[in-house]
């Protein structure tokens, strides 16, 4: 990839938004291509056979039509900015509203002037001195989609190629030279896969870092270790955290009481589960199951498109 070969995007913006989490993990596969800002705080994304360990400051690219998945991040609040984009604007694909990849039984055939990043996803770091214009710049975006007043598109057009130049400006020659070389599969990074996936299967089943490790034939100090590299946390940690997500999702579908949600994610005891959901989410499980139908409501709303409220400066 060149960034020359940028020089005459016409981009047409799907979708901005601003999304604020505590805890947030998951599987994503967008139609478009991705830009996503950390605001603030910190997360790991999975892309491919890559992760990427991102902070305030840092940004990914992401092609259209790649899988990634969000694994962790810190304790404190993350803000992330988010722009769903064509890299030029045509007339049929413009009648694809914003929607995940993974809701589409047929996919629409990506036109090749949609393949400049060259199914690469490209990371790297806004300058400190640049991130008040970055953002800035990325809240005009924000505001502009929002309101949707007449001429919208063309606003928006002309701020996503000074955000999109940006962002290429801020990645090391060699990875626009040569970046699919720079994302080469490494082992490490398959065993950490390997065994998230085997967590993934087993997650009801008694788990410790020794039979995770005997899964996928590694020692278990080893795995220990390169699981904290690229994950940035603890084998143990990502267990019990993907425990309780697997935990809140069965609670909010109401087909089981807490004792059996406890049971099938693999707790020893509801004890140790309440102890453990409290210390995550803040709240007992049953207060979280009190407050579903409010939780459900609130989900059904458009909150990312609330001005001010999800509004946030790097101090």
């Amino acid at each position: 990839m060149n960034i020359h070969d940028f020089e005459n995007i016409q981009p047409f913006i799907r979708m901005v938004k601003i999304k604020k989490s505590l805890q947030l993990q998951g599987d994503w596969k967008d139609l478009d291509h991705v830009m996503i800002y950390i605001a603030h705080g910190s997360v790991v994304y999975g892309v491919l056979n890559h992760s990427y360990h991102l902070n305030t400051g840092d940004f990914i690219l992401l092609p259209p039509l790649t899988p990634h998945r969000l694994y962790g991040q810190s304790n404190d609040n993350l803000v992330q900015y988010i722009l769903h984009f064509d890299l030029f604007t045509d007339p049929m694909r413009r009648l694809i509203p914003h929607q995940s990849a993974h809701d589409m039984v047929i996919l629409p055939e990506l036109p090749e002037c949609e393949k400049l990043l060259r199914n690469t996803s490209y990371a790297a770091t806004i300058p400190p001195e640049e991130r008040f214009s970055f953002e800035n710049l990325f809240l005009q975006m924000y505001r502009e989609f929002s309101l949707q007043k007449m001429g919208c598109q063309k606003m928006l057009q002309g701020m996503a190629i000074q955000a999109i130049f940006t962002l290429l400006r801020c990645l090391p020659a060699e990875r626009l030279e040569n970046g699919a070389e720079y994302q080469k599969k490494s082992k490490p990074w398959m065993l950490v896969r390997s065994a998230m996936e085997y967590i993934w299967l087993h997650y009801g089943e008694p788990l410790d870092n020794s039979s995770i490790a005997q899964a996928i034939d590694v020692s278990p100090n080893y795995l220990t270790k390169i699981f904290r590299q690229h994950i940035g946390t603890s084998l143990h940690k990502y267990v019990t955290s993907y425990r309780l997500e697997q935990a809140q999702q069965m609670l909010m579908t109401g087909k089981y009481n807490i004792t059996e949600v406890s049971q099938k994610c693999g707790f020893s005891s509801i004890h140790i589960f309440s102890k453990l959901f409290k210390q995550e989410c803040g709240i007992s499980p049953s207060a979280y199951v009190a407050l579903l139908p409010e939780n459900q409501k609130k989900q059904s709303q458009k909150a990312d498109y609330a001005l001010n409220k999800h509004i946030f400066y790097n101090l």
